[in-house]
């Protein structure tokens, strides 16, 4: 096995980002970052829940529930907010949090298509049935 290339790989910096102030909110500027995928996939798994024993999509404060993982600090390059912070978030404005829901898509590229089939379940819903991932 090469060495060189594992460490390659896990040395590379492969999360964009892109700064983004916020006039709103007292002109705070913030990060926006590309998810690892870890984080990635647990923001997907929130969007299928299980109800009486039947998985359904879970499309409650979904764009909260993205930022609050893609929002950093600019200077730390720290989460801002922990996943808790996501009801919180939400009542903003909510132009202010389809604008930053805009950038976080674009930099995930997620599309409006992704998100309605992530929301509908397919994959992810035979998951959370199983009650594996």
């Amino acid at each position: 096995m090469d060495d060189t290339l594992i460490d390659d790989i896990i040395t590379s910096e492969d999360r964009p980002f892109e700064d983004v102030v916020v006039p709103e909110w007292k002109n705070r500027t913030l990060r926006i970052v590309v998810l690892p995928g870890t984080e990635r996939d647990a923001w997907e798994m929130s969007l299928v829940k299980v109800e009486n024993g039947k998985a359904v999509p879970n499309r409650h404060n979904f764009r909260a529930r993205l930022l609050v993982r893609c929002i950093a600090d600019p200077k730390s390059g720290e989460r801002v907010f922990k996943d808790g912070h996501a009801e919180i978030l939400g009542t903003k404005s909510g132009d202010v949090i389809a604008r930053l829901f805009a950038v976080a898509s674009r930099l995930n590229r997620l599309n409006p298509e992704d998100v309605e089939e992530l929301g509908k379940g397919s994959a992810l819903i035979q998951s959370a049935d199983s009650g594996s991932a």
